[in-house]
């Protein structure tokens, strides 16, 4: 029996910012704000937003897990 153990190493990614409040947007209108991802690891970080994300018309939630 061989016995194998693994390590990954993944991005370690942040925002900066905690809070992206976009306001009142009113009907017809649009609202933009900018942000950055930073990534502190020596691997690529990635990301990817479809149009299933704006399934919902009352949300839209971008959630990082780290």
């Amino acid at each position: 029996m061989v016995i194998v153990i693994l390590y990954s190493i993944g991005p370690e990614v942040a925002l900066d910012c905690d809070l992206l409040d976009m306001g009142v947007v009113e009907s017809g209108k649009f609202a933009a704000k900018s942000f950055k991802i930073i990534n502190n690891a020596e691997v690529p970080a990635a990301f990817q937003v479809g149009k299933e994300c704006f399934s919902n018309a009352h949300n839209f939630r971008f959630d990082l897990k780290m």
